[in-house]
């Protein structure tokens, strides 16, 4: 039995050739792979740095809107302090924290690149007077969110009278006072000239006293309407200082007390 190994046949030099080649084609699609990667990587970090840059800071806050609220509030609520970097300003969130401001109905946030923040607020109006709870009178608007405080209840808006205290400026008003507030939401620019308070009676009774004296019973809130129109066409046609009491309750057939 012979030792010598068996012979092996000779490769064919064009398999040879393609398994170059395939051997080729890999490396690069590799060595393709590997830049892109290193380029993508590359491209995130000049990015990210590029957004941290001082050029793209927050370098102006465009404010709109504010009456009632001091700027710095809402800028320092927005979070759009001055230095901040713009692509960390998020538009809807800090739209959002605006409008937990006691006077701010609605907020819009807008970055203007590469530096500039806009901001447009609008404000609630004040509908009435309340008591408040810490003393004195707050400010709340016709859905019954609390304002600010204030020393004495203004003249120029009615005030609501036998109402539970009213909380911090934005809370809102107690459950027991929305009555009275639909009957200021109900009440046109005529009437509000004429109506002082909005009292809610012991009993539960609405009551508008009027500035010249002389109370106008309400009763509920039903058929409201047609209770104020009542009370409108009967005050004018008499002189509001004869007036004591004008009973609506049944809007059909008002009642008239003069004194």
């Amino acid at each position: 039995m012979s030792d010598r190994p068996p012979a092996t046949a000779p490769i064919d030099p064009r398999f040879r050739r393609r398994r170059i080649e395939v051997r080729r084609r890999a490396g690069r699609r590799r060595l393709r792979l590997i830049t892109g990667m290193t380029v993508g990587v590359a491209a995130i970090g000049i990015a990210w740095g590029a957004s941290r840059s001082p050029l793209l800071d927050v370098d102006h806050v465009r404010l709109t809107g504010a009456t009632h609220t001091q700027p710095w509030k809402i800028i320092q609520t927005a979070g759009t302090l001055p230095g901040r970097p713009m692509v960390d300003v998020d538009e809807a969130a800090a739209a959002h924290r605006i409008e937990r401001l006691p006077w701010v109905a609605e907020a819009r946030v807008r970055r203007r690149w590469p530096n500039t923040v806009s901001i447009q607020v609008r404000e609630r109006a004040p509908a009435a007077s309340v008591p408040a709870a810490a003393g004195g009178w707050a400010l709340v608007d016709d859905r019954g969110r609390v304002l600010a405080p204030v020393a004495s209840a203004p003249a120029d808006r009615p005030a609501l009278d036998g109402v539970p205290p009213a909380g911090p400026p934005g809370t809102l008003v107690p459950a027991r006072t929305r009555a009275p507030l639909d009957v200021v939401r109900a009440l046109t620019p005529a009437m509000l000239l004429r109506v002082g308070a909005v009292v809610r009676a012991p009993d539960g009774e609405l009551q508008l006293r009027l500035r010249a004296g002389g109370v106008v019973r309400l009763g509920d809130t039903g058929r409201l309407e047609p209770k104020l129109v009542a009370a409108e066409a009967v005050l004018g046609d008499v002189d509001a200082r004869h007036v004591a009491v004008l009973d609506v309750r049944v809007p059909d057939t008002p009642v008239l007390t003069r004194r």
